[in-house]
C-alpha cells in the first residue's frame, strides 16, 4: 500500500506564498538601508551600505532557495498523487473488467442453453408433425377404400334396418375422414409444408358445388340456404380452388350445425381490385344461437371450441377454424367473427 509524502508547514506556506515572502524581505532590507543612510553618519553609512546590500543578497538567495525546495517538494507530491490515483483506478478498472467478463460468460452460457432448448423444442415439434402426418396418411388410406364401398352398398336393394346400419357406418367413416384430413392439414401448416396452388378458379362453379353439398343438410333442419354473388365480382380468378372450397365448406358446415332454425346465407362481394389482384369478401351469415364475446376469442385457437359441451353434442376436433385462419392468412387475407349471444 503506497503512502503520500507529507510537507512541513513552512514549506507548504513558502510554496503557496513564495512571491509575497520574497517581496516583503526585499522591502524590509531596502527600508533598513534607506534609514541607515539618512540617520547614520557618512563615515559609518559607507560601511553599512555594503553590508546591507550583502544582507539583502543573502536574504534574497535564502528566500529563493526555500522557494525552490518548497516547489520541488510540491512537485514530488503532485507526481506521487497521480501515480497513486492511477494505480487505484487501474485496480478498480481491473475489478470491473473481471466482473464484466464474468457477466459476459454467464450470458453466453445462457444463450447457448436457450439455443439448445430451442433446437430441442423444434426437433420435438418436427417429430410430432411427422408422426401426425404419417398416422393421418395410414388411417386415410383404408378409409378411402371403405367409404366408396359403403356408398355402393347404399345404392343396392337393402332392408330398411340394413340401410340404416350402412348409413350410420357411412356417416361415421366420412366424419372420421374429415377429422383425419383436419389433423393432416394442421400438421402440414405447423411444419410450414402446406403450399397453395395458383390455377384458374370459376367462382360460380365453386360456390354452386358448396351449395349442392349442404342443401340436403339445410333441408333436413328446415333451414333456408342461399348463396349470393355480387354482380361486381369477377367470376374468373386465379388461386387454390381446393383450399377455398375447404374454407367455405367448414364455415357453412358450422353455420348449419349451430343454427336450429332460420336461415344460412353466403354473401360474396368485392372490396377492392388492382391490376393483378382482387380482394373479395366472403360472409357466412346465420340465425343461430350466437357466441359470447369472451367465447369468440377462443374460436381460432387450436383444439378449442366456444363451449365445452360443443364437442359432446356436435363432435369435432376444434381444428377447423384454426386451419381456415391459417389458409386465409396464406392467401393474404383475414378472417374474423361478429356475433351476438341469442
Amino acid at each position: 500500500m503506497s503512502h503520500e509524502p507529507n510537507l512541513d508547514p513552512l514549506s507548504a506556506k513558502l510554496a503557496a506564498h513564495a512571491p509575497l515572502v520574497a517581496s516583503t524581505c526585499l522591502s524590509l532590507v531596502a527600508a533598513v538601508g534607506l534609514v541607515s543612510l539618512v540617520l547614520l553618519p557618512s563615515e559609518v553609512s559607507i560601511w553599512v551600505a555594503p553590508l546591507l546590500i550583502l544582507a539583502a543578497a543573502i536574504t534574497w538567495m535564502s528566500v529563493r532557495a526555500a522557494m525552490a525546495a518548497a516547489a520541488a517538494r510540491a512537485a514530488s507530491t503532485d507526481v506521487a498523487r497521480p501515480g497513486t490515483t492511477a494505480a487505484h483506478r487501474s485496480g478498480v478498472e481491473a475489478g470491473r473488467l473481471a466482473e464484466l467478463q464474468a457477466e459476459l460468460e454467464r450470458l453466453r452460457n445462457m444463450q447457448s442453453e436457450l439455443v439448445q432448448a430451442k433446437q430441442t423444442a423444434e426437433a420435438a415439434m418436427l417429430s410430432k408433425s411427422e408422426f401426425l402426418a404419417t398416422m393421418s396418411h395410414e388411417i386415410r388410406t383404408p378409409l378411402n377404400g371403405i367409404i366408396p364401398l359403403l356408398d355402393i352398398l347404399l345404392s343396392s336393394p337393402l332392408a330398411p334396418d340394413q340401410k340404416d346400419y350402412l348409413q350410420t357406418a357411412y356417416k361415421s367413416a366420412c366424419e372420421l375422414l374429415r377429422i383425419v384430413d383436419d389433423i393432416l392439414d394442421y400438421s402440414k401448416i405447423e411444419a410450414s409444408k402446406l403450399e397453395l396452388e395458383s390455377v384458374v378458379i370459376n367462382l360460380r362453379e365453386l360456390t354452386d358445388s358448396v351449395k349442392r353439398l349442404f342443401e340436403k343438410n339445410a333441408e333436413a333442419k328446415n333451414l333456408r340456404f342461399a348463396v349470393n354473388i355480387d354482380p361486381a365480382v369477377r367470376l374468373t380468378l386465379r388461386g387454390d380452388p381446393v383450399r377455398l372450397r375447404q374454407i367455405l365448406t367448414n364455415l357453412v358446415s358450422n353455420a348449419i350445425k349451430f343454427t336450429p332454425r332460420g336461415a344460412v346465407a353466403v354473401q360474396i362481394s368485392k372490396r377492392g381490385e388492382t391490376r393483378t389482384h382482387s380482394e373479395i369478401l366472403f360472409v357466412v351469415k346465420d340465425s343461430g344461437v350466437g357466441i359470447a364475446p369472451e367465447a369468440a376469442v377462443k374460436l381460432f385457437q387450436p383444439f378449442s371450441q366456444a363451449d365445452a359441451t360443443t364437442t359432446r353434442i356436435h363432435g369435432g376436433t376444434g381444428l377447423g377454424l384454426v386451419i381456415c385462419k391459417r389458409l386465409v392468412e396464406l392467401m393474404g387475407g383475414k378472417i374474423g367473427v361478429r356475433s351476438e349471444l341469442g
